[in-house]
């Protein structure tokens, strides 16, 4: 039997011709450490293997283990298998994974080498794989079995119809015995890093062992010569599907019998079996309802062999949802700051997770179905969403423990986690306690916008918190109403007493999903505790007693059914809050009063106060100044809404008539100061929301944020829309005093930061002429942010052709070099990538950029080093090649060593980052030149040393020459095939310059061979 079998695979391999390139075989075992223990576990066995027919066509095999290790460097094989490859042969390699025992050894055996070492697992000698040795597992053979063959569907290495001969480990009382004791833990531990285990072994054969535990242990040598690729499949759209076609590829010497099984809507349409003679290209199969499914056998009529196996479903529909993001915001709070102090060790997690939060709002599911899709298929839709509701559903609890600190954060996180879910539509948290503190930690800090969020809780004038006696309620209220801006957009909080008696005690977590189903959990500790003194347990309910729960809480909140109840057992029901995002109270500003029709009574008639021509300007402006002395502040006022409301003449003429009058401009502008940051101190610049222009100018301005270096430009070209709600006059003063003295205005806005004085600074420099003044004021600017705006002033000004480059040369030639590097840079960044983009012809001339370059060169030379860092971070351009372009150049024309290395390293980072972190295949050839020129730059002699091993891996080179892991980790294989494609452009490029490199010659005559072969 063996014989006929051995010679049929023969005959078809050789009556496939596209089959006969197949020149080799790829192998991978899985191996642990080994110990005598004993274990009441079992597993189902089937002991039984395959060997693979012999062909001269296979001369190489690839092999593969996973290995776990213990301290006496005992293994035990955890799974094996192989495949052919049209790789050369090479020898073992052993790669051990970092921080656990377990380790991988691979190689590429010839056909000879790798049935000796195949069957050297069922013999009870060492196994010698150069410097390691493997004490063979014994492993009991079993006869050819099918893969993928329409009857069943196995995962692992190989996704495609194939035959495997399989050996198996039949005492698996004793392999896990052997993982135990090589873990040596118990408990949880021992529980978690078999988990571990068995997802790394997944991730490294395709096999999920949990699921299907009767393969761990065995090695398996999968045949790939089958008629896979003789046949198309094509279902005929333009039939309804109603029609399918299988077509040779290739001719075949002997007629063949095809089944077509063809299903819809989850029944089986068509089973139909045709006879495909040798003479015939095609044969049609035709149901009377579209194929949405197709399995497709053909057997050969006279040996009655398998030859081909399909399965090939169609998508009949897709889903697309949409989530709408809003910005990172950042939220410090007194809880964030304690948990700093607390749990110094997690302070990068509370930075992403807590302090940082990211909302979005899901949007409605767009599904775009199939043009068969009809009135069945809809009603099967509506039968799914209609009673998915009713179907049993299991959730997993959590426990959190708080050892180190860190169960606050943990319990906040697990509880989000159960929260943020697309999924849920409504969640419910009901906790006697829930306090403000229990607020602060949860209400700005949900994600999803679309959740309802109902709290329900049971607060008496005891403050669970503090233990003293307070009008906790009065203190929540306006906690609402102070932060509605940044609490959850749809939020609904009620306080349920019975006197001064709490009416609940346990705390519940309640979801309602969009598809119906509900769900909840029994949580141990309340909100404003929980994981801080005790662990925090969140435990799953069954349905049932989820919905008993939920009749229970809406008795409890139902004003109807409280009226029923007798007096004494009568529950109060207050409603803290309830609102959406549209209706969230907003903290009102009332504008100030201006004596109007008393101080400029010609001009208001009837009432109203009327615009005043200009002819008329002066006689206003020194009625108004009459009233100094004894006004001072509300003659201020009253100028500032002059210069704030809409009139016939513009702000410089209302400056022009305060200078008339001897004294007045300077008076103004001391008064005017004080009152800006007495008015500036009462501003909270969050009534607008958290995404306002006012309130991100106040965080930059405060420290409290950083503008990303290609973006900081928007708060030039968009300037104008910043305002404070109710007191516009303000932004009239300001405007006054800035055409006034800029000087005193710029000092100003450093000392308050006021985010309304940066955006009117950012309008006057958009909107007007090049003003030498106003940019030398600006300059001197102690704020960061300020000077970067005059580097965009002077780029806006030379694109708008209103400044010239003799007049740019001027503006920075006294400047200190702090300064100058810093606006050089800027402005060097800003021509790129206007150059690299616009398609109007060049900004910048090459004389002018040879000048800045120059001058950027000569100043960093003067600067300390926080200065040049400074200086460099703006010098940037968002794509990376123009970017390193940039520091090339400047690296070209410095002559500090210790900063030209410095350029040259950044260079070679962002280069490295983008080749290794960016997995989208492109054309890298300029990339490359740049970054080997730059190599040789920073190393030298020295540069292939730097070079192989480190951005040339040849960890990365296995992953990508692995046979058939493209089938069970595409998106690792794929990771690595693009970043393979890579070095070896590079390895070409760096040979091409440097001819003599015998090394580099090494590497690209051992992978590129390995490369083609993979993809071939």
């Amino acid at each position: 039997m063996l014989l006929i079998v051995l010679l049929g695979l023969l005959y078809l391999g050789g009556a496939v011709p596209m089959l006969t390139q197949q020149t080799g075989w790829w192998v991978k075992i899985c191996i642990t450490e080994s110990r005598a223990f004993t274990s009441k576990r079992r597993y189902y066995l089937i002991n039984n293997i395959f060997e693979p027919a012999k062909s001269s066509e296979c001369s190489s095999i690839f092999i593969k283990l996973l290995v776990l290790s213990n301290a006496n460097n005992e293994f035990t094989l955890l799974y094996g298998f192989c495949v052919p490859t049209k790789q050369p042969p090479y020898l073992w390699r052993f790669r051990d994974v970092k921080n656990c025992q377990r380790s991988i050894w691979s190689g590429v055996l010839s056909r000879e080498e790798a049935m000796s070492f195949v069957h050297s697992l069922t013999t009870t000698s060492q196994i010698n794989l150069g410097c390691k040795q493997l004490k063979s597992p014994v492993l009991l053979k079993r006869s050819v079995v099918l893969c993928n063959d329409g009857q069943n569907k196995t995962a692992g290495p190989v996704a495609r119809f194939c035959r495997i001969t399989e050996y198996w480990n039949i005492d698996k009382n004793r392999l896990l015995n052997e993982i135990e004791a090589s873990i040596e833990s118990d408990g949880k531990e021992l529980y978690l890093q078999i988990q571990s285990l068995l997802k790394w072994a997944c991730e490294e054969c395709g096999i999920d062992f949990s699921q299907d535990p009767k393969r761990i242990g065995n090695f398996e040598f999968y045949d790939l010569r089958s008629s896979e690729d003789a046949f198309d499949i094509e279902i005929h759209k333009e039939s309804g599907l109603k029609k399918t076609t299988i077509l040779k590829r290739d001719s075949f010497p002997k007629d063949l019998i095809v089944n077509c099984i063809a299903e819809h809507r989850g029944r089986s349409i068509l089973n139909q079996v045709k006879l495909f003679r040798r003479t015939d290209q095609q044969v049609d199969f035709y149901a009377d309802e579209p194929m949405s499914r197709v399995l497709v056998q053909i057997w050969e009529t006279e040996s009655g062999s398998l030859v081909f196996s399909k399965d090939l479903p169609l998508l009949m529909s897709i889903s697309c949802t949409v989530n709408i993001v809003s910005p990172t915001y950042q939220i410090r709070d007194p809880w964030s700051d304690k948990l700093f102090k607390s749990a110094a060790n997690r302070s990068e997690i509370i930075k992403a997770q807590i302090e940082s939060v990211s909302r979005y709002a899901t949007t409605n599911t767009t599904a775009i179905k199939s043009s068969t899709h009809d009135a069945f298929d809809k009603a099967i839709e509506d039968s799914r969403t209609l009673f998915s509701g009713y179907q049993h559903n299991s959730v997993q609890g959590a426990f959190i423990s708080n050892i180190q600190k860190e169960g606050e954060i943990n319990s906040f996180l697990k509880i989000r986690e159960y929260i943020d879910l697309s999924s849920v539509k409504k969640a419910v948290i009901v906790d006697p306690y829930f306090s403000v503190v229990s607020a602060q930690k949860l209400l700005a800090r949900i994600p999803h916008t679309n959740i309802q969020l109902d709290i329900i809780t049971s607060l008496t004038d005891t403050d669970p918190d503090t233990k003293k006696k307070t009008n906790i309620l009065k203190h929540y209220r306006e906690f609402l109403i102070n932060n509605a801006s940044i609490l959850h957009n749809s939020l609904s909080i009620r306080n349920l007493t019975r006197g001064k008696t709490p009416v609940i005690h346990d705390r519940y977590l309640l979801r309602f999903f969009d598809d119906g189903r509900v769900d909840g959990f029994l949580l141990s500790n309340s909100f404003n505790s929980m994981g801080q003194f005790y662990p925090f347990v969140i435990a799953p309910m069954e349905q049932i007693v989820c919905y008993e729960v939920c009749d229970y809480i809406n008795d409890l909140c139902d004003p109807i059914v409280q009226s029923k109840q007798p007096s004494k057992d009568r529950i109060n029901i207050d409603l803290l809050c309830d609102f959406r995002s549209e209706d969230k109270p907003k903290t009102s500003n009332r504008s100030d009063c201006f004596p109007l029709d008393q101080w400029l009574p010609k001009w208001c008639l009837s009432g109203s106060f009327q615009s005043i021509p200009k002819v008329e300007l002066e006689s206003a402006v020194n009625d108004l100044w009459g009233h100094w002395e004894d006004e001072k502040k509300m003659t201020c006022k009253m100028l500032s809404h002059l210069a704030s409301t809409g009139q016939p003449w513009s702000v410089k003429d209302l400056v022009s008539e305060i200078k008339r009058i001897d004294g007045a401009d300077r008076k103004f502008v001391e008064e005017f100061a004080k009152i800006a940051k007495e008015k500036e101190q009462q501003q909270s610049h969050i009534s607008r929301g958290i995404h306002s222009d006012e309130y991100n100018l106040s965080a930059l301005l405060r420290g409290h944020a950083e503008p990303s270096r290609q973006g900081f430009s928007k708060l030039y070209y968009e300037a104008g829309h910043a305002f404070y709600s109710g007191d516009n006059w303000l932004r009239g003063g300001y405007e006054l005093l800035l055409q006034i003295d800029s000087c005193v205005y710029v000092k100003l806005l450093d000392d308050i930061n006021s985010p309304l004085m940066f955006d009117l600074l950012a309008k006057q420099m958009l909107l007007n002429s090049w003003d030498r003044v106003l940019f030398d004021a600006a300059i001197n600017s102690k704020t960061i942010y300020v000077k970067l705006l005059c580097g965009e002033y002077m780029f806006h000004q030379l694109k708008e052709c209103r400044l010239t480059d003799t007049q740019l040369e001027e503006a920075v030639a006294n400047l200190s070099p702090e300064d100058r590097s810093l606006q050089l840079s800027y402005l060097l960044s800003q021509f790129a990538f206007h150059n690299r983009t616009s398609r109007s012809s060049k900004l910048l001339n090459s004389s002018m950029s040879v000048w800045m370059l120059k001058r950027l060169a000569l100043d960093l030379s003067q600067c300390n080093e926080e200065k040049q860092s400074l200086a460099l971070h703006w010098l940037h351009d968002c794509e990376v090649h123009s970017n390193c372009n940039l520091r090339m150049d400047l690296a070209a024309m410095v002559s500090d060593l210790c900063i030209k290395r410095r350029l040259y390293s950044e260079i070679v980072s962002a280069i490295e980052f983008n080749l290794i972190k960016v997995t989208y295949s492109r054309d890298i050839t300029n990339l490359v030149d740049l970054y080997l020129e730059a190599m040789n730059a920073l190393h030298g002699e020295n540069i292939e040393e730097k070079l192989l091993g480190k951005i040339i891996d040849w960890r990365t080179l296995e992953m990508a020459t692995e046979p058939v892991l493209n089938n069970y980790n595409y998106s690792k294989w794929k990771s690595a095939d693009v970043r393979a494609k890579r070095q070896m452009h590079i390895l070409r490029q760096y040979i091409s310059r440097y001819p003599s490199s015998d090394n580099a010659k090494q590497w690209l005559e051992y992978w590129e061979p390995r490369m083609k072969a993979i993809t071939q």
